[in-house]
């Protein structure tokens, strides 16, 4: 009755080691296991012997089964699944293209390393499965083991493409970072020989956390254009309108209470919250570097042009702690419209500040893939996953992927209405591209404000 043929490997003599069934030998049998019903009697000991999950169970002093006769298994989907997994353990040939699935599952699910290998040995040698359907199998029971070997065995990129789905929204992280590894090593990247990766934390929460309802009815300002001609303004002048000062590095700055708490939750909870320092007249504040990057943090919430590669990333950080989101917004814009920085240096510093909206703009300027191979260090461990399937989903299209029309449908495109040669054609032209990361771009926005409002 076994499905899989008698096919011996060349060179190699495989001498017949199977063990009578269990019910043939009652002496060695001590347990009775039920699944939907159906008993099977077997050895504590043989399952032990070959599953972490029956070694705990029947002879770990915490266990409730211990001295059972009969127990009751509910992860089999069906008896026959058990029946399979009982016979790999007796190495009957009896694996299948039909339940070489259920039987990988339950290794995997009952820590059973020697079966999981003997089904990934089948899946690799006897399996008639192409290896689209394997790799939705690994990905199905969480075999991190059959994918890299699928991986493994594929030498060309369009191959490659073949095997990855129109929609991968079930993909996990480990899967998505898998299938980019790949799609990198065959697009020709090489680690940048003078690449430091730097493994970004993530910043620390400000002091003052708890936020006030005292300004609830505060409106949210209103985004106005930087004025460049008042970018000679300053704050250390004790003759201006002021009712805080604060002192950053012996340097005093003289602000307004109410604007600094419409821009940033961290003053609005100092200056209004049950803080001692809402009474203060003077308050020293030690996160900034330097006297300069709280001028240029203050002259960017008053909407004064001095943003420059040289105080951004200050700036940000400034923003970042003290959950200012329209001074973020506004370094984003410098980033993507009047910096000079390369675009490695831009995605970096999105990486570092959680910038969504910034790493899309980077991605959506890169056009060739020798650009966006130099934004791709070594080290991309620090990476989260949206970034990862960010740069990979960019990865595909530069290296010609094609999606299909089930890609195209999942972008909402119902407004292509030709035949589906045109609509295949329409969907890899650079406006359609741009389509694609502008509704990213919406996504990204609408992550960044769930995300600051936390």
């Amino acid at each position: 009755m076994a499905d899989e043929p008698p096919i011996k490997k060349a060179g190699v003599e495989e001498k017949d080691t199977e063990l009578p069934p269990d019910d043939s030998t009652p002496e060695l049998n001590d347990v009775v296991l039920i699944v939907k019903g159906q008993k099977f009697s077997c050895s504590k000991t043989a399952l032990s012997e070959n599953a972490e999950f029956f070694k705990e169970k029947f002879f770990s002093l915490k266990s409730e089964d211990t001295d059972k006769l009969e127990v009751t298994l509910e992860d089999p989907k069906a008896p026959e699944e058990f029946d399979a997994f009982l016979k790999v353990i007796n190495k009957e040939r009896c694996l299948s293209d039909e339940n070489v699935e259920g039987v990988l599952r339950l290794s995997i699910l009952w820590q059973a390393p020697i079966i999981e290998e003997r089904c990934l040995e089948f899946l690799t040698i006897y399996s008639k499965m192409d290896d689209r359907l394997k790799f939705d199998l690994a990905i199905k029971v969480n075999s991190e083991a059959l994918k890299k070997r699928i991986l493994s065995g594929i030498n060309w990129m369009h191959d490659l493409h073949r095997m990855i789905p129109s929609d991968r929204s079930t993909w996990d992280h480990a899967t998505t970072n898998l299938v980019f590894e790949k799609t990198l090593e065959l697009s020709g990247w090489m680690p940048p020989d003078s690449c430091v990766n730097i493994v970004y934390p993530l910043a620390p929460m400000p002091m003052f956390s708890r936020r006030s309802h005292t300004m609830s009815s505060e409106p949210t300002p209103k985004k106005i254009k930087m004025d460049e001609s008042t970018a000679q303004m300053s704050f250390d002048n004790s003759e201006d309108p002021h009712d805080i000062v604060f002192v950053v590095h012996g340097k005093k700055f003289y602000c307004s209470k109410v604007d600094l708490a419409k821009q940033s939750d961290y003053f609005k909870s100092m200056l209004f919250g049950n803080f001692t320092e809402k009474d203060k007249a003077e308050i020293h504040l030690n996160d900034p570097d330097t006297p300069e990057q709280f001028e240029a943090f203050l002259k960017v919430i008053n909407a004064i042009k001095c943003l420059t590669d040289d105080n951004v990333e200050g700036v940000l950080r400034l923003c970042d702690q003290w959950q200012a989101p329209i001074v973020k917004e506004r370094c984003i814009e410098f980033l993507t419209n009047g910096s000079k920085k390369s675009p490695k240096d831009r995605f970096n510093l999105a990486l570092q500040f959680r910038l969504e909206v910034l790493k899309i703009r980077v991605l959506s300027e890169l056009n060739t893939i020798e650009k966006l191979h130099r934004i791709i260090p070594a080290d991309r461990s620090y990476w989260d996953q949206p970034t990862t399937k960010m740069v990979f989903e960019k990865h595909l299209l530069l290296t010609g992927y094609k999606p299909t029309m089930d890609t195209a449908a999942q972008w909402g495109s119902k407004a292509l209405d030709h035949s589906r040669e045109e609509n295949r054609a329409q969907l890899l032209e650079p406006p359609r591209q741009r389509f694609l990361y502008a509704d990213l771009l919406r996504h990204a926005r609408q992550r960044d404000r769930a995300m600051e409002q936390q």
